[in-house]
């Protein structure tokens, strides 16, 4: 069961579930969706700065495997040779 919900009781400083309930009010959501969306967020944020971290790693010290030119017996081809 991917989808499967839990309860979860939370307890939030009142200027947090302040702007909560502005957001919610603003976007016509719930407080479900508005917290399902900041944790969201945050994970994608997460992810980007994986993604960076990683850029950076590989512009310091590239991976000499990707800049070699492909061994399989292919031709570069464009789509007029198809």
């Amino acid at each position: 069961m991917q989808n499967a919900t839990q309860n979860v009781n939370l307890r939030l400083p009142g200027y947090l579930l302040a702007y909560l309930e502005q957001y919610q009010k603003q976007h016509g959501l719930t407080r479900t969706e508005v917290i399902i969306k900041a944790i969201q967020t945050l994970r994608e944020q997460e992810l980007i700065e994986g993604y960076k971290a990683l850029s950076s790693e590989y512009r310091r010290k590239p991976d000499p495997l990707a800049q070699k030119p492909s061994r399989d017996g292919l031709e570069p081809s464009s789509e007029e040779d198809w």
